[in-house]
């Protein structure tokens, strides 16, 4: 679970999910109540994600975003997934986070870092 403190779009297809980790996910970089801007975009080679199936796509990027969107609009407290490391620190800097992909889960968005 996340507190959203806000999703804004920052240029085609860029967006910056701001919010503060409220339950305790796996993994070194995700702590409980921790403050996090996770800048959101689909990067993907073409070979790695185009037409398989289990991996994100630029269409499943676009409705995880249209489903968040939607989620921040009714609450401010929302379920927001990793798989593998999820997103990961941008070098140089202290709680700034990349995201390569966004991929649905029953009703949960999932942030991916690496494919």
């Amino acid at each position: 679970m996340v507190e959203v403190i806000s999703l804004t779009e920052v240029g085609d297809d860029k967006y910056e999910f701001i919010f503060i980790q409220k339950s305790q996910p796996f993994g070194k970089v995700h702590k409980k109540d921790e403050k996090k801007t996770v800048h959101l975009e689909f990067i993907c080679p073409r070979e790695v994600c185009n037409g398989e199936y289990n991996r994100p796509t630029k269409t499943k990027f676009d409705d995880s975003i249209k489903m968040l969107k939607s989620q921040v609009t009714d609450s401010k407290i929302l379920k927001f997934g990793v798989m593998g490391r999820g997103y990961k620190l941008i070098e140089g800097t202290v709680d700034q986070y990349q995201s390569r992909g966004l991929k649905i889960y029953g009703s949960v968005v999932y942030s991916f870092y690496d494919f």
